[in-house]
């Protein structure tokens, strides 16, 4: 079952988030009961301390646990403003990384909080109002930036275009 999209007593405050720190603590979820977890890292050494959000997505991605192997659950931070990117194969957890910030995967373990606000009790429009995606598909128009918005004016130039 779905969570509510509001819930009046867990409102965030409606500047949040401001910053954009993200943190996820010993975090992992599923995609059925009956499956087994996602967002699990295989078990190795810890990083160095101030080691960047990056590298260690990049290794949530590139050596995400197989069945069997010993793993552990996800936990890392992502500083405000700090630029990442996620890669990795087919299966890595690219895509379960996203479903799990907005919520569309609940956390079995664990929680992530967004600028220090756990987002496990919020309403669901609260917190998917609040968040952007950039797909992973890229999308190319043709023509220019102005005859895009001429075309959804019905062909005609209003005042306000640049010339």
């Amino acid at each position: 079952m779905e969570a509510p999209l509001e819930i009046k007593e867990t409102r965030p405050d409606p500047s949040w988030p401001a910053h954009g720190a993200v943190t996820m603590v010993d975090y992992s979820t599923r995609y059925r009961p009956e499956l087994d977890l996602v967002l699990r890292v295989r078990a190795t050494a810890p990083e160095p301390p101030g080691a960047c959000a990056a590298r260690r997505l990049m290794r949530l991605c590139a050596h995400s646990a197989p069945v069997g192997a010993p793993s552990q659950n996800l936990s890392l931070e992502i500083a405000p403003r700090e630029k990442i990117g996620v890669v990795g194969r087919t299966g890595a957890g690219k895509s379960s990384l996203t479903l799990a910030i907005f919520r569309i995967l609940e956390a079995v373990t664990g929680r992530i909080e967004l600028d220090n606000v756990d987002i496990a009790p919020l309403g669901l429009h609260d917190l998917r109002s609040r968040l952007s995606i950039i797909p992973q598909d890229p999308v190319l128009f043709s023509g220019t930036p102005a005859s895009g918005r001429h075309s959804r004016r019905g062909g005609r130039r209003g005042d306000d275009d640049a010339r």
